[in-house]
């Protein structure tokens, strides 16, 4: 029997990042939470958890399976279209401490600022956030206390609450990362209905799960020209 449930539309997402997809599905995400009323959950996932805490080569992986130049290209062309300006990779880190930052931050109330940071911080900056102090940074940036991020990780505060996580993300984002789970109500019967979809998706795709959900939109916001007039 279906579940009936009303209310805004809810999107978990499935992510680690050292993903470049997932990257590109944060400005999905963060573009569908600017048209529409949806509530949207980020769980973390180790894409490699057997990666060395000094990480591993990028050029270890070229020319490796599907890491052609030709799809490497094509990873910066779409980041490129997304605003994304990555880099060229020549490390990939053990995402386990940014992994855990995100949890402490999530606590803190800055998990978006965080989020974010940490993406970009790898991917355009080309920081290593597998290290303390490159995490200590990127909190700072966003205006939380690196001092008590360090004692943190180093207490393992938030251990428990990542492995947790982890597992339930290990079965969700079995297929893939990035995933995405939508759950909300069928315009036409009123039921409750979910979706599911891994990938760097167009954002159309998202926009169209979110509609079909019965997702509200948001007002348009008013041009600069009509906040004048």
């Amino acid at each position: 029997m279906s579940e009936r449930f009303s209310g805004t539309l809810q999107l978990t997402v499935v992510s680690d990042y050292v993903c470049p997809w997932c990257y590109i599905g944060l400005t999905r995400v963060e573009q569908l939470q600017q048209d529409y009323d949806v509530a949207v959950e980020w769980m973390p996932y180790e894409l490699r958890p057997n990666t060395p805490a000094e990480g591993i080569p990028f050029d270890r992986l070229r020319g490796q399976g599907r890491y052609t130049e030709d799809y490497l290209l094509s990873v910066v062309n779409l980041a490129s279209e997304s605003g994304i300006a990555m880099k060229d990779r020549t490390l990939i880190p053990n995402s386990r401490p940014s992994l855990e930052a995100a949890e402490w931050a999530r606590a803190r109330g800055g998990f978006a600022a965080l989020n974010r940071a940490l993406f970009r911080a790898y991917f355009e900056d080309g920081a290593d956030i597998g290290r303390l102090d490159v995490l200590r940074g990127v909190a700072s940036d966003c205006d939380l206390d690196a001092n008590d991020l360090e004692d943190a990780l180093a207490t393992g505060r938030y251990s428990a609450a990542l492995e947790e996580k982890l597992a339930w993300s290990s079965v969700a984002g079995g297929a893939g990362v990035p995933y995405y789970m939508f759950k909300g109500v069928d315009p036409e019967t009123g039921e409750a209905r979910r979706f599911a979809f891994t990938g760097a998706q167009d954002y159309l795709v998202f926009q169209r799960v979110a509609e079909r959900l019965g997702a509200r939109p948001r007002p348009a916001r008013p041009s600069p020209s009509q906040r004048e007039a």
